[in-house]
């Protein structure tokens, strides 16, 4: 599992990269997935949540769902092309990336993932 921020709710989002992602229809509405520059699998989420972000919705993450994703995604050639997407529409340029904020943890089974990120939540108070 990927740990990214161990608090039940994190507020002051700009970009979501996610998994699943939920909003109220009037959201959606203002805010439309851009289908035509991101036709693919890649970068349509960071795209419209920061847009949404940017139109001034406010954005969250509810950390208490313990949502689990079986993938930790592929970085290859396709998803490179809609990175290049991204930055072109977004004004994004080109930086080396930073180090990484991942830390993997391997877990056998649900109670397992509920102990961890209880222990989390207890670091950050």
């Amino acid at each position: 599992m990927d740990v990214l921020d161990p608090r039940e709710v994190a507020g002051e989002i700009v970009i979501l990269d996610g998994v699943l992602l939920a909003a109220r229809r009037e959201v959606f509405t203002a805010v439309p997935f851009d289908a035509e520059t991101f036709d693919g699998f890649h970068l349509y989420d960071i795209d419209w949540s920061y847009r949404a972000s940017g139109a001034g919705f406010r954005l969250g993450v509810a950390g208490e769902l313990l949502v689990v994703h079986a993938s930790r995604g592929a970085y290859d050639a396709g998803w490179q092309g809609y990175a290049d997407r991204f930055c072109s529409k977004h004004n994004a340029g080109r930086r080396p990336p930073k180090p990484s904020s991942f830390f993997g943890a391997s877990l056998e089974s649900a109670d397992q993932v509920r102990t961890f990120y209880a222990l989390l939540a207890a670091l950050s108070r």
